[in-house]
């Protein structure tokens, strides 16, 4: 398969903008690695610069071990599908599925075969004998995808592949990729502005902001051990919820004070020593889905009132707005709401579903460490 390698690589336009700065990525032969952030952060840049299309400025890439500049391309199995899908306008769909097979002197039968496959994994069954011009964007898409899938290449390098899709097909989809990246292993970059798909995916996900890697880590390291805000707001669906409060050490106890009350966390004395023994502005983080509907726990919480605004009913579950500190706030409950949109309903927040980030850096100060599985233990960085 394939492994890539990004050293000090940075990309400037001849604008002068500062696409990429000085990103260090290391890829594993098999990984599926999602690239998200908002847009204009570099993501797609850097899949271009692996793919050949965009020059680096300054830095290194290097696939299997050798300089991107020094391959051949007749040496690397890869196959991309960039922005402009860029299918041949007097070929049918078959034909432009099949024209990369072909070319590489696949049996008929076979590409027969992986032709009838890609197609029905991708929806095309019934436009089989359609050529380009008769196509929808979604259905013109999908073939464009399918020609680079077909080839099971070692290297796949995919720019919002599915941004057009309609809901249905596009979930589909992304199952299917899923399933074929667990039989053949091969390598993807891929970009997409989806953290559902990217949650479905990826093995690793890389976070992005004005040109720089904030943060990479599986779907399960950057949800429950951000390390900054904007990962946490990131790396959520609905947001995270943000608040300013501020915390302080009094007689031995460590106190974070809110809008929604006060949250007292249960440290040990080693830990309370590398705290900052006085006030310090911060933001409390709280995930929608980390919110009760009533009284929940009466030890180690926090309980708070609040007026229902909006009702959003969603698959399994209910979105619930209210305001909090003048800002809309959100909680995530399972199952459909039973009462009024401008009822005022207690809900409850337990302290060891917080995160506290420093409200000037923005950087995580402290998370429950779950993934230890550890009830009441935290992370501190001081």
């Amino acid at each position: 398969m394939a492994s890539v390698s990004l050293k000090q690589v940075h990309k400037t336009f001849p604008n002068g903008f500062e696409a990429v700065k000085n990103i260090d990525l290391d890829v594993e032969d098999g990984e599926f690695v999602v690239f998200v952030g908002p847009s204009g952060c570099g993501k797609s840049t850097i899949i271009r610069m692996v793919a050949g299309q965009e020059m680096v400025t300054s830095g290194e890439i290097k696939i299997n071990g050798k300089q991107l500049k020094e391959i051949n391309p007749k040496e690397l199995s890869m196959a991309m599908v960039l922005q402009n899908y860029a299918l041949y306008p007097k070929l049918t769909v078959e034909e432009n599925l099949a024209f990369g097979l072909e070319k590489r002197g696949y049996p008929k039968e076979e590409i027969e075969a992986r032709s009838r496959e890609v197609a029905a994994d991708l929806h095309l069954a019934d436009i089989y004998n359609k050529k380009p011009k008769s196509l929808s964007a979604s259905q013109r898409q999908r073939v464009a995808l399918g020609r680079a899938l077909i080839l099971k290449p070692d290297l796949l390098i995919l720019d919002e592949p599915l941004a057009g899709l309609e809901k249905e097909i596009r979930e589909s989809v992304v199952q299917s990729m899923a399933k074929k990246h667990a039989e053949i292993k091969n390598t993807i970059l891929y970009v997409t502005h989806s953290v559902k798909e990217a949650k479905i995916l990826a093995s690793q996900i890389v976070v992005m902001k004005r040109g720089e890697v904030i943060q990479k880590g599986t779907y399960k390291e950057l949800y429950y051990k951000p390390e900054n805000a904007f990962v946490a707001e990131f790396i959520n669906e609905p947001d995270i919820n943000l608040i300013d409060g501020q915390y302080e050490v009094l007689e031995g106890r460590a106190y974070i004070t809110t809008e929604l009350g006060e949250f007292y966390i249960k440290l040990e004395q080693k830990e309370m020593e590398e705290i900052h023994k006085r006030k310090r502005e911060v933001i409390v983080g709280i995930r929608p889905e980390d919110i009760t509907l009533g009284k929940g726990r009466e030890k180690d919480s926090v309980r708070f009132s609040k007026r229902i605004e909006g009702v959003l009913k969603e698959e399994e579950s209910t979105l619930l707005t209210m305001r909090v500190a003048n800002r809309s706030f959100n909680t995530l409950m399972r199952g459909e709401y039973k009462g009024k949109a401008d009822a005022v309903e207690e809900f409850c927040v337990e302290t060891d579903r917080i995160y506290v980030f420093d409200r000037k850096t923005k950087e995580l100060i402290l998370a429950e460490s779950k993934l230890n599985i550890k009830p009441n233990q935290y992370c501190w960085k001081s």
